[in-house]
């Protein structure tokens, strides 16, 4: 696949830097492409908008293209090795000597949990999750709805308009979609000004 690519571009008579001026698509994503390099597409929902783009530009058949690199991201995605789990480190309880310690060492835990739960959040981003996990979606709908949740004291917009959260911090936001590759990026803020940014992707066939 990436062999006919550069041959139709060198037929055209173009560099890989000029086509990606003429493209608007990033010189190593050109070179991953002629390559066969699938580990330096972007995003798998990203790069086919993309190959689409440059198979348009370069007069190729773009639906054969596409065919192609999906057949070949599925089997490099199945050649990849299981990340090793990591090992649970046993935890050992203290033994305490009286109730009246056990009182006072809950009460003190407790204090120490409520004032390290707020530490933590003043320095930690806001968690934001998808009800369908989360990454770049392929679907040939032209409605999608983005279903999760996030803190419900939190500020959610999607490509700057506010997302409203209900009481427990779910959302739901239903989108029109275009033909070809759909971007919307999630920014949601705590009361501390932390910031959790996210970037979904939809490629409508």
């Amino acid at each position: 696949m990436g062999e006919k690519l550069k041959q139709a571009r060198v037929r055209l008579g173009f560099s890989e830097k000029a086509a990606s001026e003429e493209t608007r698509i990033p010189v190593a994503v050109l070179t991953a492409f002629e390559a066969d390099d699938f580990s330096h597409t972007g995003a798998y929902v990203y790069a086919l908008g993309f190959l689409k783009r440059y198979c348009l530009f370069l007069g190729l058949d773009a639906a054969w293209f596409l065919k192609e690199f999906r057949g070949q991201s599925m089997m490099a995605e199945e050649g990849k090795s299981a990340l090793p789990r990591m090992g649970v480190i046993p935890f050992f309880p203290f033994r305490f000597r009286s109730p009246a310690f056990i009182v006072v060492g809950c009460s003190i835990l407790l204090l120490v949990g409520y004032f390290g739960i707020n530490l933590v959040a003043s320095y930690s981003s806001p968690a934001l999750t998808f009800s369908d996990g989360g990454g770049d979606r392929e679907i040939q709908e032209r409605v999608f709805a983005f279903q999760g949740t996030t803190h419900p004291e939190a500020d959610l917009t999607m490509n700057g308009r506010i997302v409203y959260l209900n009481e427990s911090g779910e959302f739901q936001e239903r989108v029109l979609l275009a033909n070809g590759l759909n971007a919307f990026e999630f920014v949601v803020e705590n009361k501390f000004g932390k910031i959790t940014k996210i970037i979904r992707y939809i490629y409508v066939k």
